[in-house]
Order: C-alpha cells, then sequence, then structure tokens
C-alpha cells in the first residue's frame, strides 16, 4: 500500500511518507485504543494524514507519522467515527 499511496510524490519524500507510514502502522498494531479497529481503514486514513501533511510542506518522518497516529486515535475516541473490524 505504501508505494501505492504516495507513488507520485518524488522520491525523496516518498522515501519519508512510506518510512512514516510503516512507523505509525508498527504503532498502531499495538496500541489497545485502536484493538479490534478496521486494520485497511486505519492504514488509509493515516496514509491520507500523511499526504496532506507532505503536502502541506511536513517533510520530518517522525511528525508525518505522529500525526497520522494522533488522528487514528482521535477517531477511534470519537465514538461512531471509526469503524470497528467486522
Amino acid at each position: 500500500m505504501p508505494q501505492r499511496a504516495f507513488g507520485d510524490l518524488v522520491p525523496e519524500l516518498r522515501l519519508v511518507a512510506v518510512e512514516a507510514f510503516q512507523r505509525a502502522c508498527h504503532f498502531v498494531e499495538r496500541d489497545p485504543i485502536l484493538t479490534g479497529q478496521d486494520r485497511e481503514f486505519l492504514k488509509r486514513l493515516m496514509s491520507d494524514k500523511i499526504r496532506q501533511g507532505v503536502n502541506t510542506g511536513e517533510h520530518d518522518m517522525l511528525r508525518l507519522a505522529d500525526g497520522a497516529i494522533s488522528r487514528a486515535r482521535q477517531l477511534a475516541q470519537e465514538k461512531g467515527k471509526l469503524r470497528a473490524a467486522a
């Protein structure tokens, strides 16, 4: 998914985005707040958030990953906004 999601970015930004995505996914897999959530939905949500960050000038991999994780957690804590896995 990361290569497809970030394939149109210039190579150096694609590397940053892919690394941020992989770190965010690694964290989310172990996050108790996100346990039982639809993983594919979370991945799409995080890739969109990372892309948004890159497009607005953020190029720090850790800040991109943190923003994606924060968005996923925010939605999980707001009742009814994040779909649970079937």
